[in-house]
């Protein structure tokens, strides 16, 4: 899980377009994809979006797998509202 809180902050230092729609947007966007897709519901609680993955995946491999694949959906999404 070190790795993807280091890409969260990483993203604090580069203030273009998509990266603050990233930081504004991604973490209550997991939740509503967590509810969704895997059925568990993140949406009330206060949780960083890394917290989200950590509790859903049994390992830091899989939460890592899953940070990457719904990251992608997330910027396929972004880019076509941008179409």
């Amino acid at each position: 899980m070190h790795i993807i809180l280091y890409l969260g902050i990483c993203l604090e230092y580069h203030p273009e377009d998509i990266d603050k729609n990233f930081r504004r947007n991604f973490n209550k966007w997991v939740a509503e994809w967590l509810y969704t897709h895997k059925k568990v519901d993140f949406r009330k609680d206060y949780l960083t979006w890394y917290h989200m993955f950590e509790k859903v995946a049994p390992n830091e491999k899989e939460a890592l797998e899953l940070f990457y694949s719904v990251s992608e959906e997330f910027f396929e999404e972004y880019h076509k509202s941008k179409e």
